[in-house]
């Protein structure tokens, strides 16, 4: 097996198993993604900026899916999909740095989290690693 499908099934399997694991005080990971689901989907939402960033992390998992396909089956990424990647993951990592800065290490972030946050940070090295580039090899 190639290095491109190795890392992309490791990516698929992280991120799948970060859904298994706890992730956020008693919450799995499926749970967390099904609270942020159901504030994207309340229309009009509450609070617009909870709703924006909440509903992100759901709209992030549907796109990060979609890197995944892309992984397995397309052989190198545009620089949009790298911006894109990067955007997620920076939302992504700002969940751990606002529960640092709210609670410290007393916040209730638990290891599917961070199995969640590696599989964006696989995925955007992937994403770099197989990107197009403007001028031939040399």
């Amino acid at each position: 097996m190639n290095s491109r499908v190795t890392l992309a099934s490791g990516t698929t399997v992280a991120f799948a198993v970060s859904f298994l694991l706890p992730a956020y005080g008693p919450d799995n990971g499926f749970n967390c993604f099904r609270f942020c689901w159901g504030i994207l989907v309340t229309i009009p939402p509450k609070e617009f900026g909870g709703w924006l960033y909440y509903g992100g992390f759901a709209v992030s998992n549907f796109l990060f899916v979609g890197f995944l396909a892309l992984a397995f089956t397309q052989k190198m990424f545009s620089r949009g999909a790298i911006i894109l990647i990067s955007i997620l993951g920076l939302h992504v990592l700002s969940w751990l740095v606002l529960n640092l800065i709210w609670d410290g290490w007393k916040a209730g972030i638990r290891i599917g989290y961070f199995v969640w946050l590696l599989a964006y940070i696989l995925q955007a090295f992937a994403c770099i690693k197989y990107r197009k580039t403007s001028c031939p090899a040399r």
